[in-house]
């Protein structure tokens, strides 16, 4: 008959193996989360909110949280206004204006506009040389 410490111990040492390997294969099945639709709303607004390094979904307690967690326009009254811009290196700019209006009580009418401008870049063809139509520009909008 075998040892049963040696099993227990032997179990333990390949749990371990699997739960630090697993990991790194894990990784790569979404390694690029975030890198091509609206990356522009990992943008965050608000000084709070930056400066708790966008961590504030669960405090959001003021005007922001129509961006961070609309549930927390419910613990505010009265008619509330935000805007936020962010004039950005290379001609990128970033805005967002928001309305919360109480109708209520208990309901709430509410909305925003969220904006990222890439500016203006100068249209080439393959080879590198400019091309007649000159000039394009791109942007988001939510």
């Amino acid at each position: 008959m075998k040892n049963p410490r040696f099993i227990t111990v032997f179990s333990l040492l390949v749990l371990l193996v699997v739960i630090t390997i697993s990991p790194l294969g894990a990784r790569d099945i979404n390694s690029r989360v975030g890198t091509s639709a609206f990356p522009f709303l990992k943008i965050n607004i608000g000084a709070r909110a930056v400066s708790m390094g966008g961590a504030f979904t669960g405090l959001a307690d003021d005007e922001t949280s129509l961006y961070y967690n609309p549930a927390g326009i419910a613990s505010l009254e009265g008619r509330r206004l935000v805007a936020d811009y962010h004039n950005y290196f290379v001609d990128l700019q970033s805005g967002f204006v928001g309305y919360i209006h109480q109708l209520n009580e208990k309901n709430f009418f509410a909305g925003y506009i969220n904006y990222l401008n890439y500016g203006t870049f100068i249209e080439t063809d393959e080879l590198g040389n400019v091309t007649p139509e000159g000039e394009f520009g791109g942007g988001d909008l939510v």
